[in-house]
């Protein structure tokens, strides 16, 4: 399955709440001025099974394969999701992406970007999450999730 992976270059306003307005799911700021939010537990530069690489930070997921960052707007670390906006120059411009990810039983990290061409923040936040229980055959779409392995 094709991910479609944008990159936002210019800065995005995150959110201030700590919780969202529709979901009142716990959300993480990554604005960066708050001593005490914690950061994206999967930052770090990545290699997919499909050989992109991917760098993603508290503010931004990079994948090597669209060639511009998401900028993130908000995450959380205990329920395994990102959202952002998507680069002005790339696939769905401007649009909202969401991305999931997982650690499987063996230690192994897989991701699904859920949505890639929502209109607004909310809408991306109010997408459901996808399907872990078998991330290495399906869940994603109706296809597997995509592996994340350390970049060496």
């Amino acid at each position: 399955m094709w991910f479609v992976l944008m990159m936002m270059a210019c800065t995005v306003e995150p959110e201030t709440n700590d919780t969202d307005s529709n979901s009142g799911v716990d959300t993480e700021d990554v604005s960066g001025t708050d001593p005490d939010s914690a950061s994206i537990d999967i930052a770090g530069s990545w290699v997919d099974n499909y050989g992109y690489a991917h760098v993603i930070s508290d503010t931004s997921w990079e994948s090597y394969d669209s060639g511009a960052p998401v900028a993130l707007t908000q995450f959380n670390n205990a329920q395994g999701w990102t959202v952002g906006q998507n680069h002005p120059d790339d696939f769905f411009p401007n649009q909202w992406s969401r991305f999931d990810w997982v650690e499987d039983v063996n230690g192994q990290l897989w991701y699904c970007q859920t949505a890639f061409d929502e209109d607004s923040e909310d809408s991306a936040l109010a997408v459901a999450a996808a399907d872990s229980s078998d991330a290495a055959t399906t869940g994603c779409g109706g296809s597997p999730w995509s592996q994340l392995n350390a970049e060496r």
